[in-house]
């Protein structure tokens, strides 16, 4: 009997957190459809997860961008480098602007 209740908590832990994801989403859609604001996209997002909060985690993008120019991605083997749009490719840390710059 207790292993059926661990495994009801369980399910319902999980679908607590689809119901937050889609609330979430929910809200991000309202807030992007909210014309009064003159918002026409979003250009940031961040989320945040309430059981991760407090927690150490290495991440080679923190200090400095990652040694990054523009864009740092944490990856398991240290940070990677992007470029936005218009530059052509990452060359070490910094970006080559498809122009040639």
């Amino acid at each position: 009997m207790q292993r059926s209740q661990l495994h009801n908590k369980l399910i319902l832990a999980q679908a607590l957190r689809k119901l937050r994801l889609q609330q979430f989403a929910y809200g991000v859609e309202w807030l992007i459809g909210a014309k009064d604001w003159g918002l026409t996209s979003v250009d940031e997002l961040y989320i945040f997860f309430d059981y991760l909060q407090g927690r150490e985690t290495n991440n080679p993008c923190k200090d400095n961008n990652g040694g990054c120019e523009h864009v740092c991605f944490p990856t398991p083997d240290g940070a990677q480098c992007a470029c936005p749009d218009g530059f052509g490719e990452v060359v070490g840390s910094k970006c080559i602007n498809s122009s040639g710059g």
